[in-house]
């Protein structure tokens, strides 16, 4: 399902909604065992059922032809009543220590949410253009460790910022930056930790268009991760 709305003055609106159906993928579906490592074993299931799940999305989006300030803004909320996990069943073998088991199983009640904003402002009209954009995003999925439930919540934060320099008709330069923040929280009746990570990127890019459309472009990225478990 989906419904759109547009003005006359350049703003816009969606709604849509899907509620979809989706066979096992191949690999879960293989009745057998990877044990390459003893400790560490991974099951096939031939026996799984579909996975289902309900999509939901809002948008807003709007332009002004005159000063080309644009925004753009999104929500979504997905349920999923039926979806693959792998569960783990942690034991302890003589001569070898403690081996996890792994196999995928369908597991009910998963939710993964969020949103995003956009905006782009010319700083010089077409010759310096600033993009600022932030995202979030919220997960829980269950999973099962020895016949116990636990629940995975895992929280992101994404803002970034942008920057496009239009040197010439032909040339252009853009500089961008983006952190990342993630917590994640494992909790069961007997268990808690809680786990986080930081990512941050930035890079810079030139483009020429040498002659018609033949574009000569080099890039330049920096990637730095961070684990507060390592």
């Amino acid at each position: 399902f989906e419904l759109n709305w547009q003005s006359p003055n350049n703003i816009w609106m969606s709604f849509n909604y899907s509620y979809d159906i989706e066979e096992p993928d191949f690999t879960y579906l293989q009745p057998i065992s990877t044990n390459m490592d003893p400790l560490y074993i991974v099951n096939g299931n031939p026996n799984l059922s579909y996975t289902s799940e309900h999509n939901t999305s809002a948008s807003f989006g709007y332009h002004n032809q005159v000063n080309f300030i644009s925004v753009y803004s999104n929500i979504y909320y997905t349920y999923e009543p039926d979806l693959i996990t792998y569960n783990q069943k942690i034991e302890y073998v003589d001569g070898l220590g403690y081996r996890n088991v792994r196999t995928p199983e369908i597991v009910h009640g998963g939710h993964y949410a969020g949103g995003s904003i956009y905006t782009g402002i010319p700083i010089i009209k077409s010759k310096l253009t600033m993009n600022i954009n932030f995202g979030y995003s919220y997960r829980q999925n269950p999973t099962f460790i020895n016949g116990i439930e636990n629940k995975s919540q895992s929280n992101s934060f994404n803002p970034g910022l942008s920057f496009q320099i239009n040197l010439s008709d032909k040339l252009t330069w853009r500089i961008n930056g983006r952190y990342g923040y993630t917590t994640t929280t494992y909790k069961s009746a007997n268990y808690f930790n809680n786990n986080k990570t930081t990512n941050y990127n930035a890079g810079t890019s030139i483009k020429w268009q040498m002659f018609g459309r033949t574009y000569l472009e080099a890039n330049y990225k920096y990637n730095k991760y961070l684990n507060n478990e390592f």
